[in-house]
């Protein structure tokens, strides 16, 4: 197996949302408190880290996104100190 990590780009929201989607089935604290997005949503989010509030990086087995790495940075004046960061690899 040949992974590749690279930065997300806006046409692979399908992936994460598919990757994202069985995660959420996994019963994790924080993120089994999530509804799961739809994939207009997932757009959304990969569209806000793209375009400056923060960094995707995205691995990949192949066309299949298998793990991610998400940084956010505050978008309140008083907290632009802080990120939040969010890692994830599919477990199988």
């Amino acid at each position: 197996m040949e992974i590749e990590i690279r930065r997300a780009k806006q046409a692979d929201s399908s992936g994460v949302h598919s990757y994202y989607t069985p995660l959420l089935e996994e019963n994790i604290p924080y993120i089994s408190d999530n509804a799961t997005p739809t994939r207009g949503q997932e757009e959304n989010f990969v569209g806000g880290l793209i375009d400056g509030s923060g960094e995707l990086l995205l691995a990949f087995d192949g066309e299949n996104v298998i793990g991610m790495l998400s940084i956010q940075g505050s978008v309140h004046y008083q907290g632009n100190h802080r990120i939040a960061i969010g890692i994830s690899i599919q477990k199988e």
